[in-house]
């Protein structure tokens, strides 16, 4: 007789049912980077009035303190007070200057950018001057 025909293979253990199961399982926890938590907070944040308002200007003199880079700051501490108040580690010790890079690279991957918008005004300016001659 052969021992291999004798020889049962046990049943495989069940695959997690549903993705939030699979994700309950993982051995090392996946942290977001803060550009990806950034991104994520801003969108929370984006229908408050007071973070609009500092994210708006295209130049120092539409700033809501006078100055676009304050206003950037400004808009960084709600971001990061965000992450203070949700649990967001690695957004709530970062560094203000931290944030507002990772919040810039959020608005330019919108085309949001104070850059881009204010190309935009200057492109809509030129061709206004070019239709009126």
């Amino acid at each position: 007789m052969n021992d291999e025909s004798n020889f049962k293979v046990p049943a495989a253990p069940a695959l997690p049912a549903t993705r939030l199961e699979l994700e309950a399982l993982r051995k090392s926890k996946k942290i977001p980077t803060i550009n990806e938590a950034v991104d994520a907070i801003c969108d929370s944040l984006w229908e408050v009035p007071d973070f609009q308002r500092f994210l708006l200007a295209i130049d120092d003199s539409q700033a809501v303190e006078g100055s676009t880079k304050i206003d950037d700051t400004k808009a960084a501490e709600m971001i990061r007070d965000y992450g203070v108040q949700h649990g967001i580690r690695n957004v709530a010790e970062a560094k203000l200057h931290a944030v507002v890079l990772a919040m810039r690279v959020k608005l330019r991957r919108h085309g949001q950018s104070r850059e881009e918008r204010r190309l935009q005004v200057i492109g809509d300016e030129e061709s206004e001057l070019n239709n009126s001659e």
